[in-house]
């Protein structure tokens, strides 16, 4: 990830951090964390519908797009694998 936003510190984020959200680019997935919206210096959902393929062609753009935005400290970026393996695990017996 470094590679596409060098100028700026990208960090993985699942539901905690000690990273304070009023300085984070915050990049989600789905709406997981859409009550963090208003928190965020920059708020953007790389898939709101929560389509894989849909993430994966926006996140480096939206790397692109954070490291821009130069009122952000780092960008935290919704833990997509964490999130998708929750939700298997989740409907496991169904």
């Amino acid at each position: 990830m470094r590679h596409y936003s060098p100028d700026i510190v990208s960090y993985l984020f699942q539901s905690q951090t000690d990273k304070e959200i009023g300085k984070a680019i915050l990049l989600d997935f789905g709406k997981i964390h859409e009550e963090l919206k208003t928190q965020a210096k920059h708020y953007f959902d790389i898939s709101e519908s929560a389509d894989f393929m849909e993430a994966i062609h926006k996140v480096y753009d939206a790397l692109r797009w954070a490291e821009t935005n130069t009122d952000a400290e780092y960008v935290l970026i919704t833990d997509i694998d964490y999130f998708r393996d929750r939700f298997a695990e989740s409907n496991a017996g169904y």
